[in-house]
């Protein structure tokens, strides 16, 4: 056994312990609706009595919606108002000491927004992760390619860098190898490619955009490509649909699978081998929908701010429901569209997140919406600053240099106007074609 591989499972041994006692309850409880939903309600319960006595704004909540101590059935769950992403940040931006430990999410609208995140939040989704990958004949330390995106690239610069090394020194303990989402020209999906054969990686994982991209490149190439060494290719982040499923099992010769989640509960849910159905995990959250089919989840672990009647904001198709526990058929969440820029003379794609995530990291602007219209890029952005070109090149220069800077159109507006999503959701991005 190579020292890495010694250091890891010491470095990593308490959460090994608790994904094998996860997996060990959902052994023993598994078909046992009436038992889940026993221990549910005891969750929860204590949970909303941490919630009541520490957190001012479910005190007031409570109080405003004359809410009971406790339940005693989960459908009792149905007469606690639905709680909305807005509201939420509304109460952090006067309570900032809430987001000490946090994570940041673009959230629906595209405006920036923290919510708090900590160890035990951090634990509790790895758990939910490798519980679902398991499923799939993954294990943590499988060596992985993750085609993945870099926010914090784009934070000042001290603090970047120091991330991003940090970033590089865990996926080098972790065996993964990630690859940039960002840029998606021929030349760079083909260097992936080759990546993902020679270094005979087991699991590959990435947005469903930049995943669908590989597996298209692939099928029209002339040259042969065998995958043997891959268990499994798993997309995320973004909507999917039948058709990205099939070329991808084309083009790699192996199972695709869903894995869900948000950015503020971590992993949520993940199909299978069996069924392709997206299964929920039901220890850690108890899911319900709305007249709208929009999921909402109430966390109930040891989280440091708990999620009450919390709004996805996601459209789900459910097959199987019960009060304790839900699979799905399809998740209508986000999708994100790529972008074409021009860099040095040639036409290439892009991710559309490497533009939100320069938005987002630029802290005047307050709401923004991306429209291409053939070559050109409109950026409609609120901002009390006159001019962002100058820091948006700057930050868009760490990843493209010599782009075409005339076909980039700043327009700074009171108000943005987005498409309003099946989901619910507002797209900040817009490609006319």
């Amino acid at each position: 056994m190579h020292l890495k591989q010694i250091l890891n499972k010491i470095l990593l041994s308490k959460r090994l312990n608790l994904l094998d006692k996860k997996k060990e309850t959902y052994r023993k409880f598994d078909q046992k609706l009436d038992q889940i939903s026993k221990i549910q309600v005891i969750k929860f319960n204590n949970i909303w009595n941490y919630a009541l006595n520490n957190i001012k704004f479910y005190s007031d909540y409570a109080a405003k919606n004359n809410l009971p101590k406790k339940i005693k059935h989960i459908d009792e769950l149905n007469n606690f108002p639905i709680i909305k992403k807005n509201q939420l940040i509304d109460f952090f931006s006067k309570n900032k000491h809430y987001l000490k430990s946090s994570i940041k999410t673009g959230g629906s609208s595209g405006k920036p927004a923290a919510f708090p995140f900590n160890i035990n939040d951090q634990e509790s989704t790895y758990l939910r992760t490798y519980l679902g990958r398991s499923r799939i004949n993954i294990n943590p330390l499988d060596k992985t390619v993750l085609v993945w995106g870099h926010s914090h690239l784009f934070e000042k610069n001290f603090i970047g860098n120091l991330k991003y090394n940090f970033r590089r020194l865990k996926d080098y303990q972790l065996n993964i190898i990630r690859l940039s989402a960002y840029n998606l020209s021929d030349a760079s999906i083909d260097k992936y490619i080759h990546i993902i054969k020679s270094t005979r990686v087991k699991f590959l994982i990435g947005y469903t955009s930049c995943i669908t991209k590989l597996a298209e490149r692939i099928l029209q190439s002339k040259d042969i490509h065998k995958f043997s060494h891959l268990r499994s290719v798993v997309i995320t982040a973004e909507n999917i649909d039948r058709y990205d499923i099939e070329i991808i099992e084309k083009a790699f010769n192996c199972e695709c699978h869903i894995e869900y989640g948000t950015a503020e509960s971590g992993v949520l849910g993940y199909s299978s081998n069996i069924d392709k159905l997206v299964h929920f995990f039901w220890d850690d959250y108890i899911y319900q929908t709305n007249s709208s089919n929009s999921l909402i989840i109430t966390s109930i672990y040891d989280r440091y701010f708990p999620l009450i009647r919390y709004d996805t904001e996601d459209v789900v198709e459910i097959k199987i429901s019960s009060s304790s526990y839900i699979s799905a058929t399809k998740i209508i969440g986000r999708s994100n569209d790529n972008l074409t820029i021009e860099v040095d003379s040639n036409k290439v794609s892009v991710h559309s997140e490497l533009f939100t995530h320069i938005l987002k990291s630029i802290d005047e602007i307050k709401d923004f919406l991306i429209i291409q219209k053939e070559d050109v890029i409109e950026i409609q952005y609120v901002s009390e600053k006159y001019t962002i070109e100058e820091i948006f090149f700057q930050k868009l220069e760490k990843e493209y240099k010599n782009v075409n800077k005339k076909l980039f159109l700043f327009v700074n507006t009171p108000e943005v106007r987005k498409i309003v999503l099946p989901s619910g959701k507002k797209k900040w991005v817009i490609v006319e074609k």
